[in-house]
């Protein structure tokens, strides 16, 4: 676990030593400088002013986007005049609480988010690996394209921790804290309707195989009762500040556009999000919707001994609730925002459980022939990329793609890491790590700035 933490140290220091190199002029001008696009995308998707070094930053920087409407609840709860319109109640309550208990300034925000995420992975670490593959794990989890999420003052990284707690109490059959962390996790982001939506389909999933209709009726009012609880909290929080509904966070919803629709003309709020983005469909989301399609028709099978999963095992549970909670999150996106793809790899991939897919699910990536697996990885790769390259939201390439070719590294490390000990991996591993810390200073600097949203 020492070694863990100190990788964990070690990368945000290097992120803070790169960000720091890359604010001299003359040193950005001769590295990023020269691969970085000169653009910044305006309100009608065009290019206009350039991109220079990166920028010192103050506390009051730190507050952009989203950061922005928590700290206006912090100060002001959830007051309408103040706020400037009702959109105000779409944004959840606990982590303004947190901010406005603990006085919290944006710089003491990204460094508690960043403590925050730190302690989940340690805990998932302990929960879903052996002791002998948690460095390795821990280094390949790292090289995905969206550390920065949690390194700035928005709700991601104490969503994680909540859920973490929950996982911890689910597996160690502590229901309390089971409860504690989904009732958190209600007051944290509006996650009410997947979540529980993930936990219906999970409990009926394994009642389909196992046919014990009590157990899964008292298993899900008590999975979902903590969910239930913590959302009709936030709406009697919002009636005190006279939201007028029991929904009105649902309600504000339409200012987003969040309509049942077909999605045309994939678009994002970003280029560098966008291409994460097309990464998630095609090399996460596309694999484990068929994975998923095999595994339910599977369940309907009448030869009980190929029962693969058991609700009994808490890890076999938590598998097939990662695996319908990031669909979920992937299919409201796809299908609810007529084709505009922001939010999607926050959603699905910052969460315990994707880490949950990483840590635990390659036991049985790793029975899949090799052969079959670098075919597998070789054609979703390069759907990724055509996709990308054919999409006209993507006129060109340029730096703000590196998201998806990070993503494309870390996904082969991840299914090629019985190769770990050869003398070629580990140059590749501690290569994508540095680039994606690079990436990160990238993406840290476009949100201080404010001129694009890639979240």
């Amino acid at each position: 676990m020492k070694k863990n933490i100190l990788i964990l140290c070690a990368t945000i220091i290097a992120f803070i030593a790169i960000y720091g190199i890359m604010q001299n002029d003359r040193v950005y001008q001769n590295t990023l400088g020269r691969v970085i696009a000169p653009y910044e995308r305006n309100d009608n998707w065009e290019q206009s002013q350039p991109m220079t070094t990166y920028k010192k930053f103050s506390n009051q920087e730190l507050i952009q986007w989203d950061a922005v409407h928590y700290y206006q609840i912090s100060r002001h709860g959830y007051d309408i005049e103040k706020a400037g319109g009702d959109y105000i109640f779409a944004f959840f309550p606990l982590f303004p609480a947190v901010i406005k208990v603990f006085h919290l300034s944006p710089l003491a925000a990204c460094i508690l988010n960043f403590i925050l995420f730190a302690i989940s992975i340690l805990i998932l670490c302990k929960l879903f690996l052996p002791h002998s593959k948690w460095t390795m794990n821990l280094l390949i989890y790292l090289t995905f394209p969206f550390l920065v999420v949690f390194l700035i003052p928005q709700n991601e990284a104490i969503y994680m921790f909540v859920l973490t707690l929950a996982i911890y109490g689910f597996m160690k059959q502590k229901y309390w804290l089971f409860f504690v962390g989904m009732f958190l996790a209600a007051l944290t982001r509006p996650s009410f309707s997947i979540l529980l939506g993930a936990f219906l389909c999970t409990e009926f999933f394994f009642m389909v195989k196992e046919r014990q209709i009590i157990t899964t009726l008292k298993n899900t009012l008590l999975r979902i009762f903590p969910l239930i609880l913590g959302t009709l909290s936030v709406s009697l929080i919002q009636l005190y500040y006279q939201s007028g509904t029991l929904f009105k966070f649902a309600e504000v919803q339409k200012y987003w556009g969040n309509q049942l629709g077909i999605p045309h003309f994939l678009r994002d709020w970003s280029y560098e999000s966008f291409s994460i983005n097309i990464g998630v469909i095609c090399l996460i989301f596309t694999p484990l919707f068929v994975l998923f399609c095999q595994l339910f028709l599977q369940q309907f099978s009448k030869r009980r001994n190929k029962t693969l999963f058991t609700s009994k095992n808490p890890q076999h549970y938590l598998l097939i609730l990662s695996i319908i909670y990031i669909l979920g999150n992937a299919l409201f996106v796809i299908f609810f925002r007529g084709g505009g793809l922001q939010g999607l790899f926050r959603f699905c991939l910052c969460n315990p459980f994707f880490v949950i897919l990483l840590f635990y699910a390659f036991q049985y990536i790793d029975k899949i022939p090799i052969a079959y697996k670098l075919f597998s990885f070789a054609t979703f790769s390069a759907f990724a990329v055509f996709t990308l390259a054919l999409t006209p939201f993507s006129t060109y390439w340029h730096f703000s793609d590196s998201g998806l070719f990070l993503m494309i590294s870390a996904i082969g490390l991840w299914l090629f890491q019985d190769f770990y000990h050869k003398k070629w991996y580990q140059p590749c591993l501690f290569a994508t790590l540095f680039l994606n810390i690079v990436w990160t200073t990238f993406l840290f600097n476009t949100f201080i700035t404010g001129r694009t949203l890639f979240l």
